[in-house]
């Protein structure tokens, strides 16, 4: 019978394999063009603000979630 130490042990080995196998997504490639607001930006830039970044984030993982 394993004892709390074996236990725990295979705990942190499968927490840690899970975790090398979540990966981000990939970011989407910068177009010239703010992703949120389609304002003109400087390559690389994907968005003309943080506020169009954090909205375009927002609106990402909302559409994640109901997929």
């Amino acid at each position: 019978m394993p004892d709390e130490l074996d236990l725990a042990s295979e705990r942190e080995e499968f927490a840690r394999t899970h975790a090398r196998n979540v990966r981000k997504p990939e970011a989407p490639a910068a177009t010239g063009l703010c992703l949120y607001c389609d304002e003109d930006v400087a390559s690389p830039r994907r968005w003309c603000d943080t506020d169009c970044r954090d909205a375009w984030d927002k609106r990402s993982k909302l559409n994640r979630s109901t997929q």
